[in-house]
């Protein structure tokens, strides 16, 4: 997430359409990476692992290994590593970490159980909430002022988030509920996430802020949680199995996506981008449809198109105070 006060090119001209064309791009290149980390997720060895959980934790591992790796080789191009390190010594650099806390460990694996458990367009309609939920979560934590149409976007947001998931479709996993119940907690992460990230960015480069984050959510999972869990027999046969390129793929498509999200970001400015962005839900439908041969039914994609109606209006209509520019949460995989 990042924040950036929309200029006077917002409204037209070549930035703008830069802009939509990047955040529709970055919604694709999400529920494309969603769907493929599902993928995986069928495959051997995590659909044996005879543990949801591990088996989330195994794959969020190597996801924030890879992102992390990527990340690193674009900060070593763009000579920003000397600058982590004086970062990391920072508070802001600390509040870094603290997001990535949150947004790996909280919420990338809940959303990896998500998915098995509820399907990934469906455990996906939940997360468009994180807006909402990080709105909310700023009104009580950070002073913000919410407008009446930002309170109307987070009661349309929970309505389509109720009807996407509220009857579970033909061939549901038989835990389809709890999966929804992870989708939540993820839905959370993602919501809490950018308070500290927001902190850590009024000092630090989004950039630096970006990487700091993708490290503490690894170095948590892999020195922490999978050893508690035993887990990495099964993160080690993972890595040799052919899973392990579909989750390599979406690590890369998910970074990318980032970067189109901050394009947008600064050609249309939050209140545009994020819920042009958030039509994640719908692409990932469409591709578990193609790729994954799951069908999404209409209360999916109706629940989807409030949830995104509902973003809109919490985006557009509050989480600010008068003092500072508005704040983004976003979703990611």
């Amino acid at each position: 997430m990042t924040a950036v006060a929309p200029g006077d090119s917002h409204g037209g001209g070549t930035t703008a359409r830069v802009g939509w064309l990047a955040a529709l791009s970055s919604g694709a290149l999400w529920g494309l990476s969603g769907t493929l980390v599902g993928l995986a997720l069928g495959m051997p060895p995590y659909a044996a692992a005879g543990s949801a959980v591990l088996a989330a934790v195994a794959c969020s591992t190597i996801n924030e290994l890879v992102r992390l790796c990527w990340q690193l080789a674009q900060d070593a191009a763009s000579g920003r590593l000397r600058v982590l390190a004086a970062a990391l010594r920072s508070r802001p650099g600390r509040l870094a970490c603290v997001a990535g806390l949150f947004g790996g460990p909280v919420a990338t694996v809940s959303l990896y159980v998500a998915y098995q458990y509820a399907g990934v367009a469906y455990a996906y309609a939940i997360t468009a909430l994180s807006p909402a939920i990080g709105a909310l979560l700023g009104r009580l934590f950070l002073g913000d002022r919410l407008a009446r149409r930002a309170w109307a976007g987070i009661v349309l947001s929970v309505s389509g988030a109720a009807l996407a998931t509220y009857r579970p479709p033909a061939g549901a996993h038989p835990h389809f509920a709890l999966g929804v119940v992870f989708a939540l907690v993820c839905a959370l992460g993602y919501g809490i996430e950018p308070i500290f990230a927001a902190r850590a960015m009024r000092v630090l480069d989004a950039t630096v802020v970006t990487t700091l984050r993708m490290g503490s959510s690894f170095l948590a999972l892999a020195l922490v949680i999978l050893p508690l869990l035993g887990g990495y027999p099964l993160m080690v046969s993972a890595l040799g199995s052919r899973s392990v390129l579909w989750i390599a793929l979406a690590a890369v498509l998910s970074s990318s996506g980032y970067l189109l999200f901050f394009l947008a970001i600064n050609g249309l400015g939050p209140g545009r981008a994020m819920p042009v962005n958030l039509t994640y839900v719908l692409w990932a439908a469409l591709f578990s449809l193609f790729i994954l041969h799951v069908q999404p039914g209409w209360g999916l994609l109706l629940g989807a198109a409030i949830s995104i109606a509902g973003a809109a209006l919490v985006v557009s209509g509050g989480g600010r105070r008068s003092e500072e520019p508005a704040t983004v949460p976003v979703a990611r995989t």
